[in-house]
């Protein structure tokens, strides 16, 4: 009989408390496979797209493609992971707030990266916009569930007309452990972001590591779609 676990609901002073104690064990320590593999599929073949990355972190994937030459903008919760994300590469950086909103700008000075802090759900169109990709590691998985119906819409808003929406989906038993991150299949995929977007399937990816087998896991598969807004 199947016993799937109901994902807990986090907020994102939740988050920034895991930031401050340290407990950021799903961070990489090196660009994420995916993005190394099919990058020139994620910008399109532009030489200096413009990349958004949802929930950032402080992930190495925003300092490896600027050095390529993109402009890189991440939105984040927390101040430490922007700040960590600076002493990381050794970067000098300026804060700036954003009039009208409890977001703030850090604005890092020796490389074409600058992260936004604050409540995700305050950023809009008239902060910034066409994004021509979306790099999506660990922004819808982590979200609560019934924040996907402001999500979607959200990201849809920031993107340029024919921009590449590059989603990268965990996949679990959910029997097992309940998200975050939230097990995704690519029915829900379909389900979940069809009437926005056409999806394409890109990639899969076997991640089990000690992390997610401390966890009960026996698998856990990251899976990299294209998406691209209906237009």
């Amino acid at each position: 009989m199947s016993d799937v676990k109901e994902p807990r609901v986090v907020h994102v002073d939740d988050w920034r408390k895991a930031w401050s104690e340290g407990r950021n064990k799903w961070h990489l320590d090196h660009v994420h496979p995916h993005l190394e593999k099919h990058v020139d599929v994620a910008v399109n073949g532009k030489a200096n797209a413009k990349v958004l990355f949802p929930f950032c972190g402080k992930t190495y994937d925003m300092k490896w493609l600027a050095d390529k030459g993109h402009e890189v903008v991440g939105i984040e919760g927390s101040e430490v992971a922007a700040k960590q994300f600076g002493e990381d590469h050794h970067l000098q950086y300026n804060v700036l707030p954003i009039e009208g909103t409890s977001i703030k700008l850090y604005k890092y000075v020796e490389a074409n990266v600058r992260i936004y802090v604050g409540d995700v759900w305050e950023f809009n169109r008239s902060i910034e916009c066409n994004f021509d990709t979306v790099w999506d590691r660990g922004g819808f998985t982590i979200i609560n569930i019934d924040d996907r119906k402001k999500y979607i819409p959200l990201i849809a808003s920031l993107m340029a007309p024919h921009a590449r929406y590059m989603l990268v989906i965990d996949s679990y038993d959910r029997n097992v452990i309940h998200g975050p991150p939230h097990s995704v299949e690519k029915e829900g995929v379909d389900e979940i972001f069809g009437e926005t977007f056409d999806i394409k399937y890109v990639d899969k990816k076997d991640s089990l590591k000690p992390l997610q087998k401390s966890w009960g896991l026996t698998f856990f598969d990251e899976t990299l779609y294209q998406l691209t807004l209906k237009l």
